[in-house]
């Protein structure tokens, strides 16, 4: 393999992987994520059975498999700057082998000591505990001694420790008559990537040593640094959908000392931003002009109105819906209706897709009123007779209506009391039946835009925590004025975070309550706001992680990755371990959470191969906390991923509402393979109902399982609605000899209303097994009356 050119069992070295991300540190491979996991696993000359790799980069233990690795890219010592703070350390008393929540931290002085106070059997357990060890990727912080000793090493971020308070810990610890401990100072903040606080302390350096004078060109390099870090910070904003912010940041650049290249660069963003608005201004205007000129006055009206539609939310992405416009409004062979219908078809259903008929256009516009009408009736008499209208509309067909559905705004509207905040808002969905309606909390990235689909973290507080608090740990916490500042705004997601729990809950309870409580909160946003349902990634804390585990291995067709924290593999987890394969994972657990890593090894083990994309972080001396400090990691991680189409699988389940996996859905499994929560454990002879299903060649599907009913959903990426169908099940034939499936506009509806996914909605359904039971759309939506 890659790492057998390595001799050491704990090299040192920077390994990038195959998505993209890239592991510094210490490495060995190892047979198991509960094996030690720095030493030798098998005898000299051997490869383990089990090829797993762990990196050590101080902070960190970080598990994968070893085929992620793409490259090596340098075998060396550990180089990297250390600034030792001398600290009284504890060498003897009491040791931790459990780090519960904790209950009070302080802030860490100039010191670098802090209090830490932790719950245990005997009361509250205060531990003293300063910082001895600074380097760019982490602190090590250590017990010191006293009349209750604890002997403790634990590892934090350096990044997570304020920018003033390192500052003040690093002037205090370190000696300023010493040159050579002052520039460590500045190897530590080049090596963090903290270019200016480099530049400061270098300048300053400098200043205190007249006799290092030369370095004030490396001081100028820092600040080159500085600069082109912050047009990256810039570039990202507006590749996110924040252009506003982005153009504000590039006018307001500054210019002094900030080499020519870099204000070029500027220069040239601010000129596109300033091209794009002369553009958007000429291709309205043109529009208009157009829309002056059409003779009849109802379609000259009728068009006015889209004008104004256009001229409202046409911002540089859904300008290019206006692109068969731009292309012909010169034309002289076209008339002004001709150039209007382009407008309007471009607008409905992208520049592709335009046409030059005026009354196509008009009928694409009614069309696109009654759909939304449609997915706006909660009631299913009224909604039938909207439809009926709808399916009587010239040119309304499936491929249509399709395509409208991706281009138009969320149907649903957000109520304004429901707004507490910029960006901010509080929503509700009636709850299952007996049940109280379910709470949800959604946060918005800067400058939202309707008209673009946003990637989207959903989120499962811990027991005794409100969803707020998952909403301040991604999207940083609620300001007085403004959007917060946190990563999840940052990087342009949308956050939602569920209130699963009931007031009185004490622990996951792996029901169908709390599965439709998170499902049916994301289906409810995924009509209100506009969410790219191939980019939404589920997490948790504590409880929260453990019904994230929970969650996404029984329903692994809605996400594009997990990432439970703190969580323990536990019940159907443990059974479920065929469908993990098909979902992203990223474990983040701390070394001393009790024996959670080696509880949850097994599961992590039969993950840990070749088909799985799954990476399991272990904070070396950490408890049972949030970990703030691995939340840029995670960022990196979800914006190299989303979810693929699958077209092949076999899955397992246990519960009746685990029944829906991509294309196939299932009712009236086998009781004996059906075990209800609350009688868990199940009897041994219980075994995980087994379904699988293949596309095996083109246009032929071939299911293999025992349910009482059977129910095939078809859309234009799995099949060819143009060429004959065949489905199989059991090896019969599923589809009528003389009948073939043919799209049908009533399943894209509901299927659209019931899920909420107007990015990949069915097409056509096929159901086998007696007279028909509800449909998914009518069994999954909360809101019929």
């Amino acid at each position: 393999t890659l790492l057998l050119a390595i001799e050491s069992p704990a090299a040192a070295a920077t390994l990038l992987l195959k998505d993209g991300r890239s592991l510094e540190g210490r490495f060995a491979e190892c047979a198991s994520v509960a094996s030690d996991p720095l030493a030798p696993q098998t005898p000299t000359g051997e490869v383990s059975v089990t090829p797993l790799l762990v990196v050590d980069d101080g902070l960190r233990r970080t598990y994968i498999h070893n085929t992620q690795v793409k490259q090596a890219l340098e075998e060396s010592s550990d180089r990297s700057v250390r600034i030792r703070i001398w600290q009284d350390v504890a060498e003897q008393g009491g040791g931790i082998g459990r780090i519960g929540r904790s209950l009070r931290v302080t802030p860490f002085d100039e010191y670098g000591r802090r209090i830490f106070e932790m719950q245990g059997k005997d009361g509250v357990i205060p531990v003293v505990q300063g910082i001895t060890e600074i380097t760019p990727t982490y602190a090590k912080v250590e017990g010191l001694a006293g009349p209750k000793a604890i002997v403790w090493d634990q590892r934090i971020a350096t990044s997570s420790i304020p920018r003033d308070v390192l500052d003040k810990i690093l002037t205090t610890s370190v000696p300023r008559d010493n040159a050579n401990a002052r520039l460590e100072v500045v190897r530590l903040y080049l090596e963090s990537e903290r270019y200016r606080d480099a530049q400061q302390e270098l300048e300053q350096v400098v200043h205190d040593f007249p006799d290092m004078k030369e370095l004030r060109e490396e001081a100028d390099q820092l600040h080159q640094l500085g600069a082109k870090l912050a047009l990256k910070e810039i570039q990202l904003r507006a590749d996110v959908g924040q252009p506003q912010l982005a153009r504000a940041l590039l006018s307001k650049f500054p210019s002094d000392g900030v080499a020519g290249e870099t204000l070029q660069q500027v220069r040239e963003l601010l000129a596109n931003y300033d091209t794009e608005d002369h553009q958007r201004q000429d291709l309205l205007a043109r529009v208009n002009a157009q829309v002056a000129l059409v003779k009849d006055d109802n379609s000259r009206h009728l068009a006015e109105d889209f004008a104004k539609e256009i001229a409202a939310d046409a911002d540089s992405d859904a300008l290019g819906r206006l692109a068969s416009f731009d292309r012909l409004a010169d034309a002289a062979d076209l008339s002004a209706e001709q150039k209007v219908a382009l407008a309007i078809s471009g607008w409905l259903v992208g520049a592709n897709q335009a046409t030059d008929k005026f009354h196509d256009a008009v009928t694409m516009a009614e069309t696109r009123d009654k759909v939304r009408k449609y997915l706006r009736e909660p009631t299913a008499i009224q909604r039938q007779a909207i439809f009926t209208e709808l399916r009587d509309t010239e040119g309304a067909t499936v491929k249509r209506v399709a395509q409208i559905l991706k281009l138009m705004k969320p149907p649903l509207d957000v109520a304004a009391e429901a707004k507490k905040g910029p960006g901010l808002f509080e929503l509700t969905i009636p709850g299952m039946s007996g049940q109280s309606d379910v709470r949800y909390v959604v946060q918005l990235p800067p400058e939202y835009d309707p008209l673009r689909h946003y990637p989207v973290v959903v989120a499962l507080a811990d027991m005794g925590i409100p969803p707020e608090a998952e909403i301040e740990f991604w999207s940083g916490e609620k300001r007085t004025e403004g959007e917060p500042l946190g990563q999840a705004t940052r990087h342009g997601y949308i956050t939602l975070a569920v209130e699963w729990m009931t007031p009185h809950q004490s622990e996951y309870e792996y029901s169908a309550r709390e599965h439709y409580a998170v499902l049916g909160a994301l289906r409810d946003a995924c009509r209100r706001f506009s969410i790219d349902t191939d980019r939404v990634f589920l997490t948790g804390h504590g409880a929260g992680g453990n019904a994230a585990w929970d969650l996404a291995i029984a329903h692994p067709d809605v996400w594009a990755g997990c990432m439970p924290f703190l969580a323990l593999a536990d019940r159907y987890v443990t059974r479920y371990a065929a469908n993990a394969g098909f979902v992203p994972w990223y474990f983040i657990a701390g070394e001393l959470d009790g024996d959670k890593m080696a509880q949850n090894s097994r599961e992590y083990d039969r993950y840990m191969h070749p088909n799985t994309d799954v990476t399991v972080v272990e904070f070396q001396g950490r408890g049972y906390e949030p970990f703030n400090d691995e939340i840029q990691h995670l960022f990196d991680w979800m914006g190299r991923r989303h979810r693929e189409p699958v077209k092949s699988f076999k899955c397992a389940t246990m519960r009746p509402w685990d029944n829906f996996f991509w294309w196939l859905e299932v009712n009236g499994m086998p009781e004996k393979s059906m075990v209800a929560p609350a009688n868990w454990p199940p009897p041994r002879t219980a075994r995980p109902f087994q379904l699988r299903a293949e596309v095996t060649t083109a246009n032929k599907l071939q299911v293999f399982e025992q349910a009482a009913q059977t129910t095939v959903w078809l859309g234009p990426e799995l099949v060819d609605f143009d060429q004959p169908l065949s489905i199989e099940l059991n090896g019969r034939k599923m589809t009528p000899a003389n009948k073939p499936v043919v799209a049908d506009l009533n399943v894209l509806l509901e299927d659209t209303r019931a899920r909420g996914d107007r990015l990949h909605p069915f097409w056509a359904k096929v159901v086998s097994g007696g007279a028909s039971q509800e449909s998914r759309a009518e069994s999954r939506a909360p809101d019929d009356k």
